[in-house]
């Protein structure tokens, strides 16, 4: 029987877990991030891969960094034959990587060599990809660099959004990677030098709308966004989070400078952008009870924050 160690922190990787405590290679010791704060009241609490763990019954271990010396020997203690790791969200140094048996094998969601790095899902919804998948890779001292030893794909649709691709590719993941753990061992493939690109982690920074840009670009980022850290942007009167948002084909020849609020409809709130008018139809503001809202229902309750020619810019932000 093979001794599996599982290391993994949020939703994407409790499904993994739930999918291998299901299996003939139920792990027998967790390793996930420590208790955090969050939630809105920020009270410190436990991730997804730890509740499910705790009542799983299985033994957890949450270090703060597994850079100490006698992180590798507690591993050693639990004779792992091999560690499947998934959005962990700790680097694992060669002293760790060499300590399972067949080392440590990565879920990844992306087709590698593209997206490498810790926010593939979102990149690849963003950057306008036509599919993505889960790749199994042995991992190595390098950023998602090791070799696969198995890929899935999955399409990604025009209405595609983050979580709903999340937990698409982490069911797949779980069930692609007992193959893997049921193939061992067995030899994986390098990747291929062509075509790599890095999912580099989102920050405020991405949050930040450029209204040069063509409107189905920006459509791209509000769908990538939206449910993890919403574009954000300004009027004088109002902070706007856009949580949905469509591609229209705007007026040739326009002078209306982009970012500028051109028509306010119950359909969307139609924003002039630099190629092409970007409809926003769903929202939150910064005011009332910072619920969701359609344009028709923001127009109903706050019509005088949406009048035709203001100007929505990016947020101020302090450093």
């Amino acid at each position: 029987m093979t001794n599996v160690v599982f290391a993994g922190s949020p939703a994407f990787a409790a499904e993994i877990l739930s999918q291998l405590c299901d299996s003939p290679f139920a792990p027998t010791l967790v390793l996930t991030q420590p208790d955090r704060p969050r939630g809105r009241g920020r009270k410190v609490a436990p991730n997804a891969v730890k509740q499910l763990a705790q009542a799983k019954e299985i033994p957890t271990w949450q270090p703060q960094t597994l850079r100490d010396p006698v992180a590798a020997e507690r591993l050693k203690e639990a004779a792992p034959d091999v560690m499947v790791v998934a959005a962990y969200g700790l680097i694992l140094p060669e002293a760790i990587l060499s300590v399972p048996r067949y080392g440590c094998i990565n879920v990844h969601a992306s087709l590698l060599p593209r997206w490498r790095g810790a926010a593939p899902i979102e990149r690849a919804i963003m950057a306008g990809d036509s599919e993505t998948g889960v790749a199994i890779m042995q991992m190595e001292a390098g950023l998602d660099t090791g070799p696969v030893f198995r890929e899935a794909r999955l399409p990604i649709s025009a209405t595609t959004t983050a979580p709903v691709l999340e937990s698409a590719l982490a069911e797949l993941g779980g069930k692609l990677v007992q193959k893997v753990l049921a193939d061992l061992p067995v030899e994986p493939t390098p990747q291929s030098t062509d075509g790599v690109t890095y999912a580099h982690k989102l920050t405020r920074a991405d949050r930040d709308i450029d209204w040069q840009n063509a409107a189905p670009s920006l459509a791209l980022q509000v769908r990538g966004l939206a449910d993890r850290m919403p574009v954000i942007v300004a009027s004088e009167q109002v902070t706007m989070q856009i949580l949905e948002a469509v591609a229209e084909p705007g007026a040739t020849g326009t002078t209306v400078t982009p970012g500028t609020l051109i028509s306010a409809a119950r359909d969307g709130l139609r924003f002039q952008c630099g190629e092409g008018v970007l409809v926003v139809t769903a929202l939150k503001i910064s005011k009332g009870k910072g619920q969701v809202m359609t344009a028709a229902a923001a127009l109903n309750g706050y019509a005088s924050l949406f009048q035709s020619g203001s100007e929505f810019g990016s947020v101020q932000r302090e450093d």
